[in-house]
């Protein structure tokens, strides 16, 4: 499927919409938002849209697919049965990510990073620290959205589905806030 059959899926689910938002992450405001919770309520997408990311990984040894919470809990489940390995999720505790829930990352296991959206790069950051911490050797990320302005490098190769470069800015600058439009919070950290 090409970078433009899975925009049009994107769409069609409701995942990216336009108007005006609030970048979580970076608090900078844009006019277009992903919101990827709207593509997972129609299974047959998502793992259609997964399927092309799982290919990217069919020749590495994947022991653990690792979605960090919550956005990457589904793509984690749907990449870890494609490519027929366990499967986990990391969560914010005390405003940094953990493995709570009992789960463990066995040393030297092979560690495949799921996420539905990267925008700053920080919190893969910081599950990277984390699977590295527990003794796990990361593998790479695979993401279904990638809003990143520039490349990131992660020292591990990342595939995106898509990848967009909405515009962003800050607040006194955002043309959507000098015409009055309503600012939405469609995310938040604190999960």
């Amino acid at each position: 499927m090409t970078q433009q059959e899975r925009m049009a899926i994107l769409r069609e689910t409701g995942a990216i919409t336009e108007g005006h938002f609030l970048i979580t992450s970076s608090h900078r405001h844009t006019g277009r938002m992903v919101q990827l919770a709207r593509l997972f309520e129609d299974p047959a997408k998502t793992k259609a849209i997964l399927a092309d990311l799982a290919a990217e990984f069919a020749d590495t040894q994947v022991d653990l697919v690792l979605g960090p919470a919550i956005g990457g809990i589904l793509p984690a489940y749907e990449l870890s049965s494609q490519l027929g390995a366990k499967n986990i999720f990391c969560e914010r505790e005390n405003g940094r990510m953990r493995l709570r829930r009992g789960y463990q990352i066995e040393n030297g296991a092979r560690v495949l990073i799921a996420e539905d959206v990267i925008t700053t790069g920080g919190s893969l950051r910081e599950v990277l620290a984390l699977v590295r911490a527990a003794g796990g050797v990361p593998v790479g990320i695979a993401a279904i959205a990638n809003l990143a302005a520039s490349r990131l490098d992660f020292g591990v190769p990342l595939y995106s589905a898509v990848c967009i470069a909405p515009e962003s800015f800050d607040e006194d600058e955002c043309p959507y806030c000098q015409k009055g439009i309503a600012l939405i919070r469609p995310a938040s950290r604190s999960i």
